[in-house]
């Protein structure tokens, strides 16, 4: 979840909390509190409608732009469908990363390559690739992973490719996992 709904659900979440909780305790008799609550209200009237009206105002508002988000956000596919006209069927894109993620380490230059590949909807895809070489030429090599990216998802499976970000690191003694034998 993004840090920016984190806050927003925390926020509504307690601002529910703090009226509900003054809703209770005006409902039901607590000794003590409700007392001094029914006290504290009858002296400010006013004050107490305001601070209602706001936590109430800044719940509703919050509650709109959750509705709004759960509206118009993307929507990312789990599967591409192809139909043609012997019929149809369902490419999950799980199995596209793994293929992907094996043609990249079949291509020889590239170690352990890493995979993320969001396709949404009109069959638009954005690819992430992480990998290690050994290879001192990095350009080279990310053009070639670039060229592969391409070819498998442009020409073979007729995604638009929009935004692709291939990241070339150098293996270095450190990145491999050690051998327990």
């Amino acid at each position: 979840m993004r840090p920016v709904s984190k806050w927003i659900i925390s926020l509504t979440g307690l601002i529910v909390l703090v009226t509900g909780g003054l809703a209770i305790l005006l409902a039901i008799n607590v000794p003590g509190v409700t007392n001094e609550l029914n006290h504290w209200l009858l002296i400010n009237p006013d004050v107490t409608r305001w601070v209602l009206l706001v936590l109430n105002v800044i719940t509703a508002l919050t509650g709109g732009i959750l509705l709004l988000i759960g509206i118009f956000k993307r929507k990312r596919l789990r599967a591409v469908r192809y139909q043609k006209n012997h019929g149809e069927i369902m490419l999950p894109i799980a199995a596209m990363e793994h293929d992907l993620q094996y043609r990249l380490s079949e291509s020889g230059r590239l170690d352990r390559p890493h995979v993320s590949l969001t396709v949404r909807r009109h069959k638009q895809a954005d690819v992430k690739v992480s990998a290690l070489t050994t290879d001192p030429d990095y350009q080279q090599v990310g053009q070639e992973a670039l060229q592969v990216v391409n070819d498998y998802l442009q020409k073979s499976l007729g995604l638009t490719l929009r935004r692709p970000r291939i990241e070339v690191r150098p293996a270095t003694p450190d990145t491999h996992p050690a051998r327990v034998v």
